[in-house]
């Protein structure tokens, strides 16, 4: 299903990732964070391979990385990356990973990968 990213809900995203720009993802410079819904958790875990533990269940992490999207004043430094979308605000980057089928189709603005 394609979604605007301003359509996009807390329920869109498995997990998101909140770490140190142009360091590795893995988590070593950063970490992740999983919905609290049981389906997303067991999705989250089947894309990574191994089980999400509780320390790494954060809501709040969730809905404070969508709304950094969102936010008008922030467009034009996001990076539509078909199931994921990434954002660099100073030193930090945050990454959103989509539900299996979810896709980003906001038009590319100035400044984006499409």
């Amino acid at each position: 299903m394609e979604k605007n990213l301003n359509a996009l809900t807390v329920t869109d995203i498995i997990c998101v990732y909140s770490g140190i720009d142009g360091k590795c993802g893995c988590g070593c410079a950063g970490k992740y964070s999983y919905h609290a819904d049981p389906a997303l958790l067991t999705a989250g875990a089947l894309r990574r391979g191994y089980a999400v533990s509780d320390d790494e269940v954060n809501p709040r992490m969730i809905k404070k990385v969508l709304k950094i999207m969102q936010d008008p004043t922030n467009e034009a430094r996001v990076m539509r990356e078909g199931e994921n979308v990434s954002i660099v605000i100073g030193s930090r980057l945050y990454v959103a990973h989509f539900v299996e089928g979810i896709t980003c189709t906001a038009p590319p603005v100035a400044g984006c990968l499409a």
